[in-house]
């Protein structure tokens, strides 16, 4: 119910209350009225009991207020079923405000309702997105562990295929003697801190080694 259809009802029942008022106001100074013509009013006479000499000043004033206690009687009698009129009206327009009032909680409750309603939906949308969003991500996470395990397992396999025996020390006796110990402190310095030996493929020794190698296979040819 909107606020325009509130004063409305509203100015209705201040306007019923005041016609009751106004009513009963009326009502009441013609009760009075009556009481006091009616004090006022004389006695009935018989015939005998009245005076020879005609009065025909009092007579009027008599009929006059006769037909006046008569026209008020009857005001005071549409006053009386007015005021009824209006009470009923009255009651009916507290029934209809009363109504009205029950129907505007229902209508804000209602309001309140689809509002949360609402808000729910777009939280869980908000939700779904974040989660779509954390799916692709973890998806995508996914896909880059199994590349570096499988980069991992192509690196493992080239090293074994580059390796050589650890219980084969060199290509020839140059070599041999790189991997024994000289010296009589030297002996205990390895067992202290034994080489990290790396296997190397003949083309790719280390610069040292290899040079020695080439060195060696040159005195060979040298000697033939």
């Amino acid at each position: 119910m909107g606020e325009g259809q509130k004063w409305k009802q509203g100015g209705r029942s201040s306007i019923a209350v005041t016609q009751i008022t106004e009513l009963k106001t009326k009502l009441d100074s013609t009760e009075r009225i009556l009481s006091t013509l009616e004090k006022e009013r004389p006695p009935s006479q018989t015939a005998s009991d009245r005076p020879q000499e005609p009065q025909n000043g009092k007579e009027k004033e008599k009929e006059s207020l006769n037909e006046e206690l008569h026209e008020l009687k009857k005001e005071n009698k549409l006053l009386k079923e007015t005021n009824a009129l209006v009470n009923r009206k009255k009651e009916h327009y507290e029934c209809e405000i009363k109504r009205l009032n029950k129907v505007q909680i229902y209508e804000e409750d209602f309001k309140r309702e689809r509002s949360d309603r609402e808000r729910l939906n777009q939280e869980k949308e908000e939700l779904q997105q974040i989660n779509q969003i954390s799916q692709s991500q973890l998806n995508k996470l996914k896909s880059k562990i199994k590349a570096f395990q499988m980069e991992k397992e192509k690196l493992e396999k080239q090293f074994q295929q580059m390796s050589f025996p650890t219980s084969n020390c060199g290509l020839g006796s140059p070599l041999r003697d790189l991997c024994r110990p000289t010296g009589p402190g030297a002996v205990q310095d390895l067992q202290k801190h034994p080489p990290d030996y790396q296997w190397y493929a003949p083309d790719q020794l280390p610069p040292d080694v290899q040079h020695k190698a080439n060195g060696f296979s040159s005195e060979k040819k040298v000697n033939q």
